[in-house]
């Protein structure tokens, strides 16, 4: 019996991650329009997605743009994928 409840609690835990991520800390910009950028810090990223602190702002939309320095130096569409205090998961829509 013990068993079985390990083997469903590892299920529900599982990674849901389609590729690996690697940790970084990369400067990165979130565009909302031509006039404003949400300055941010990459936490972790893999060709999916990544992990962002946007430390103390306001809300932010479901998708954008984000430049992240260093990484591809390309522009990316991205999604919203979960939100924790300062921290947010993202998904690359391109």
């Amino acid at each position: 019996m013990v068993a079985a409840v390990r083997q469903v609690s590892s299920d529900r835990y599982r990674e849901q991650r389609r590729s690996r991520r690697i940790r970084v800390r990369q400067p990165a910009k979130i565009v909302l329009d031509h006039d404003t950028m949400i300055h941010c810090e990459v936490h972790n990223i893999s060709t999916g997605g990544a992990k962002l602190d946007l430390g103390p702002i306001g809300p932010l939309p479901e998708t954008f743009t984000i430049y992240i320095a260093g990484y591809s130096m390309m522009i990316h569409e991205a999604r919203v994928r979960w939100r924790k205090g300062n921290y947010v998961g993202i998904s690359f829509e391109s």
